[in-house]
């Protein structure tokens, strides 16, 4: 639970994770190491105060371990012997009680591998183990050893024990002079041994052990997450219509048992339909082992309307989905475990079966209907503004004094009012409207010249005055009982 919580912290940040991010989402702070420490008690040891210097800087290596881990200290020359096992505060004891000169006639590496193989085999589950190999790098092994002979059986079966734990143990060679310092025989045992470069002593190489075991521990709990996958694959809905929009899912499964993963420029073809494909998002992440269903929208972009006139037939359509897969370790993993992992394109095909319905949707014929009613209302509204109603009645008097009552009701309406030609009289058509303004409804008398041109156009006064037009006197009367 620790770990996962740890890695769904690194996924919810948009910082770039650190070394110790990794580590502890691997959990490898949680796990204890056991260290098995073998140091070479022969006389070729005693040159140049290695030995005083190896002794030296184990008191401080100890020291700087943590408390769930556990140290076993192993000498070794002609026979190996081990001098403690237990917490790395009791190791300091064990440390102080080494021989105080080294002067071992031999060196049998083999032996003491042999030693290192049987505390870790008989080790906690799930603890990591760190067979720490400090010498001269001379493998003299007594005549009487089982390791005489490199090449002989005794080495194969402790290389096969080795092999055995290689899923839970690393092995490092800490060189007390320049040269391998036995690391041919290490890996005989321990394949993924880790030498560290020889500088100044002994001491510096302790103090980068630590970081060295940190690491082997983490490449340890990565396993083969390097090298996982996200499966991809389709959940489809049968004989659903493209007419509506087909609801399908898009399933992503990480194979990855404790390292997250990305995916980006997630794309979809689609095939065989004129259609869409909504709510594909541009970023995918994944905690180890994750299983999601994206939710995703399928709909036709043909004349899909159905109810009038509609027609129904099979449709298919090709999925094909692709995304570039990472994980937001990578620069981590590469700088810190020189481990490049190797996630590949994520790919899905499917083919939805369903069928597509064409026509005419009802629906959309009530919103026309709709549509075009209001148009013709908001067109009526703006015709009545523009031609406001007229009541009453005109009475006209022309030149011969003959009266005329002209009812004018309505909006507009045109009469043909006549005049004697002699004495210059005019003869002609008149056509009344109802004003706009500044008194809506008031008639607006329009005279037409013989010639069809349109004349002067004057308003009958809505007090009851006369309006004389072209020789014409008119009178309104709102009511038309006048």
């Amino acid at each position: 639970m620790v770990r996962l919580l740890a890695v769904l912290a690194l996924l919810l940040t948009t910082a770039e994770p650190t070394a110790e991010d990794v580590y502890k989402a691997l959990g490898v702070h949680d796990t204890p190491t056991d260290y098995v420490l073998l140091v070479d008690t022969s006389g070729s040891m005693a040159q140049n105060q290695r030995y005083d210097n190896v002794r030296a800087n184990l008191r401080t290596f100890v020291g700087e371990l943590e408390d769930r881990d556990q140290v076993t200290l192993v000498t070794f020359d002609v026979v190996p012997s081990v001098l403690h096992t237990g917490s790395p505060d009791s190791a300091v004891a064990a440390i102080d009680a080494m021989p105080a000169v080294p002067d071992g006639a031999a060196t049998d590496i083999g032996a003491a591998l042999e030693v290192a193989m049987t505390v870790l085999e008989g080790g906690k589950t799930g603890q990591s183990g760190a067979i720490v190999l400090i010498t001269d790098g001379i493998s003299a092994p007594p005549g009487a050893s089982r390791y005489h002979d490199e090449q002989g059986p005794a080495w194969a079966a402790l290389g096969a024990r080795g092999r055995d734990l290689a899923a839970r143990t690393s092995g490092y060679v800490v060189p007390v002079v320049s040269g391998e310092s036995g690391t041919g025989q290490m890996m005989t045992v321990v394949p993924n041994t880790v030498v560290l470069p020889y500088t100044e002593g002994v001491g510096d190489f302790l103090g980068r052990l630590q970081e060295q075991v940190k690491r082997g521990n983490a490449k340890r709990a990565l396993g083969d997450d390097a090298q996982a996958a996200v499966k991809a694959g389709w959940s489809l809905p049968a004989d659903e219509n493209l007419a509506d929009t087909v609801e399908i899912g898009l399933v992503l499964e990480s194979t990855a048992r404790k390292m997250p993963l990305e995916l980006r420029n997630l794309r979809v073809e689609l095939g065989g339909v004129s259609g869409e494909l909504r709510g594909l998002p541009d970023r995918v992440e994944l905690a180890p082992g994750e299983r999601r269903e994206l939710p995703l929208r399928l709909s036709s972009t043909e004349a899909t309307w159905k109810r009038l006139g509609q027609a129904t037939s099979p449709a298919r359509a090709g999925l094909k989905f692709a995304a570039d897969a990472d994980t937001p370790w990578r620069t981590v993993l590469e700088r810190e475990l020189a481990v490049r992992p190797a996630i590949p394109v994520v790919t899905a095909e499917g083919t939805w079966n369903g069928v597509l319905t064409t026509g005419v949707r009802w629906g959309y014929i009530a919103f026309a209907f709709i549509v075009l009613i209001a148009a013709l209302v908001l067109g009526i509204v703006l015709w009545l503004r523009r031609h406001p109603p007229m009541r009453g009645v005109l009475v006209a008097i022309g030149g011969d004094t003959t009266t005329h009552r002209i009812p004018v009701h309505g909006h507009r309406r045109g009469f043909t009012f006549p005049r004697p030609e002699r004495d210059g009289g005019l003869g002609g058509e008149f056509h009344v409207r109802g004003a706009t303004k500044p008194v809506r409804g008031v008639p607006v008398l329009t005279f037409l010249k013989p010639n069809g041109k349109k004349g002067e156009s004057r308003q009958c006064p809505p007090d009851g005055d006369d309006l004389d037009l072209y020789g014409v006197v008119f009178r309104h009367h709102p009511d038309e009982r006048i």
